[in-house]
């Protein structure tokens, strides 16, 4: 008789371990679907690396982030720049820029709503066999809606903002 209750918890014992483990895969998955649908424009054969935990201060007053920190990842795929576009169409403008010596491959897509602009940029660069992306976005206020003085504030922080800066600090 003892040895029948003995087995018996021993029985429920390993039944509530086994679900147990079982919740916990289950936990896992959904946490990696979750976060492959975060990003989408990350797939499987990408390397996600980071998201940049001191991403780079941006102190302005009419300029601000959208997307950030900036996201990092290797994309398995070849490098490639194809220079064309237009800011505002679909898949955006690229356009090789050097940023500190390195060169850039740096896509702008560009979207208005209402009394903003908001940018979203795209920095790649070959890494060995790969591709390091790099990804944020900023808004930037339309000025025009602003009184002449702080108009005039506005462009001029536009005219001296330089969003390569932000690549620069970082790598």
């Amino acid at each position: 008789m003892k040895k029948r209750v003995i087995f018996f918890w021993v029985l429920i014992i390993v039944f509530l371990f086994g679900m147990f483990l079982f919740y916990q895969k289950e936990n896992i998955f959904n946490q990696r679907e979750s976060n492959n649908t975060e990003n989408s424009e990350v797939n499987d054969k990408d390397i996600f690396l980071e998201v940049v935990k001191v991403a780079p201060e941006i102190d302005t007053r009419y300029i601000s982030k959208v997307d950030w920190p900036p996201k990092v990842w290797l994309n398995t795929e070849n490098y490639s720049c194809a220079e064309a576009g237009e800011p505002e169409a679909r898949t955006g403008e690229s356009k090789l820029v050097s940023v500190q010596g390195r060169e850039w491959c740096r896509t702008l897509v560009s979207e208005g709503a209402a009394g903003s602009v908001y940018n979203q940029y795209s920095y790649t660069r070959p890494v060995l066999e790969n591709t390091q992306v790099v990804n944020f976005s900023l808004r930037f206020v339309q000025c025009a809606n602003y009184d002449e003085l702080e108009k005039n504030e506005c462009e001029s922080e536009r005219e001296n903002f330089n969003v390569d800066n932000i690549i620069s600090e970082m790598f």
